[in-house]
């Protein structure tokens, strides 16, 4: 199967369908963030009776089975496989050139990139200062994200550049069209 491939040498378009090894790494760190939450939620789900933490000790059962975690219709770490497992599916699409990092694959990457960052703060927060307690691997999850997202931050210059041109531009046509410059 060959990557598509929308115009012709040297355009715009084909530079933006290149593959990208940058959105590889992302895809490689969403992929991992996939495997720790997924263990978690065998945990939380009942599948698995242990929890392995090298260095809290009973921390992460503690976190995994407190109110906080239970706040949700659905496991949070059910939530995380799933935001981790939809991240990589459109870090390597675009990463391997099925997709462009200027569409809508990588407008919705940044978005998801963004989201598992405010929830790794949001998770370590709680467990610090709600639960009381540390979970190794639920750190090691927001360590992932932190890292996809500073991985990200090209592409999060780029559409924070095109919606602020598009602010910009639909401010001065509307300019235009009242005959003020």
């Amino acid at each position: 199967m060959s990557r598509p491939n929308a115009a012709g040498p040297g355009s715009d378009a084909e530079a933006h369908n290149e593959p990208s090894s940058r959105h590889l790494v992302i895809g490689d760190l969403a992929v991992l963030g996939a495997l720790i939450a997924g263990y978690l939620a065998l945990y939380e789900l009942g599948i698995s009776q242990t929890v392995w933490d090298p260095l809290f000790g009973d921390g992460s059962s503690r976190v995994l089975t407190s109110p906080i975690s239970k706040a949700l219709p659905v496991p949070d770490a059910v939530l995380g496989f799933l935001i981790y497992s939809a991240e990589a599916v459109l870090a390597f699409a675009i990463g391997l050139g099925y997709a462009r990092s200027s569409g809508p694959a990588g407008a919705l990457l940044c978005l998801v990139g963004i989201g598992l960052t405010a929830a790794g703060v949001v998770l370590i927060g709680m467990q610090l200062f709600v639960v009381h307690a540390l979970c190794t691997l639920c750190l090691a999850s927001a360590a992932v994200s932190f890292a996809s997202f500073a991985v990200s931050i090209p592409d999060l210059r780029e559409w924070a550049a095109r919606i602020t041109k598009r602010g910009h531009d639909a401010e001065s046509s509307m300019a235009g069209a009242r005959g003020v410059s």
